[in-house]
């Protein structure tokens, strides 16, 4: 989705996204599959080194690196195209998003 304000960072999320799942198109013949991950916040120490310990972002927590990795690793053993670990994240994402107005 577009993110007013971050453009760039936005564009490059999904630019990966749209690449994952064509790299997965065109290998899938090949046995090859791609999983994209799509986390929502994950506690690392990006927020510290950002300064982002202010933000509603950083205060609700976040998951696990570990948890995020076991998430895409099982979707991916599973042949998942897109995987989101936050169940609320992918409901607003794939079911709330796609009807609010492009402006």
């Amino acid at each position: 989705m577009p993110g007013p304000s971050q453009a760039t960072y936005f564009a490059t999320k999904a630019f990966v996204n749209s690449f994952s799942q064509a790299i997965n198109e065109e290998l899938r013949s090949k046995g090859v599959t791609c999983t994209v991950l799509a986390p929502g916040y994950v506690e690392t120490e990006f927020a510290d080194v950002a300064d982002l310990g202010s933000t509603g972002l950083v205060a609700r927590k976040g998951a696990t690196a570990r948890s995020v990795a076991k998430s895409v690793y099982d979707a991916m053993r599973r042949g998942q195209l897109v995987v989101v670990n936050e169940k609320m994240l992918d409901f607003m994402l794939n079911w709330v998003t796609p009807l609010f107005p492009r402006r």
